[in-house]
């Protein structure tokens, strides 16, 4: 089953009301919008993790590593239908390798897939490492934006 017009984005822990106030109004027609937050959230604290953590490290339980490890399928089984992905807060830090992964795989195997918009401060760099992840995939549109004025396209 196809998911139609299916908008991802992922933000870190912290809220961002203006970006999230954007969204609404520039994609009223969303059927199904997914917050995801990739290393935890400060209402959950406990289950923070660090950019250069993985899903699966030696002083979690069993219990704890299949938790994030599913978290992360599931995120990817979702990314790899939607048809625009939208990032803000992610630096996309080159230490973030699962991250990346996660990412990357999403990109090689979408097929719905047709814009990434990048809202963050240095949007230059995360836009660079964006087509780095998007290596040999054309035809996707990657629109930046500062988080400070989300009505101008960089």
């Amino acid at each position: 089953m196809a998911i139609q017009n299916l908008s991802l984005k992922f933000k870190i822990s912290y809220s961002f009301a203006e970006a999230d106030r954007w969204v609404k109004e520039k994609y009223l027609d969303v059927e199904s919008a997914k917050v995801f937050h990739i290393h935890g959230n400060i209402e959950a604290y406990e289950h923070l993790y660090l950019s250069s953590e993985t899903s699966m490290e030696n002083y979690r339980s069993d219990v704890e590593n299949d938790k994030v490890g599913y978290a992360h399928f599931a995120i990817y089984e979702l990314l790899k239908e939607a048809n625009v992905i939208i990032l803000y807060g992610l630096s996309l830090d080159p230490l973030d390798a699962e991250l990346s992964l996660l990412l990357n795989g999403t990109f090689a195997s979408s097929k719905t897939l047709r814009e990434v918009i990048i809202v963050n401060p240095n949007y230059k760099v995360v836009r660079k490492r964006v087509k780095i992840l998007l290596f040999r995939r054309t035809g996707i549109a990657v629109r930046c934006f500062e988080p400070e004025n989300l009505e101008i396209e960089f």
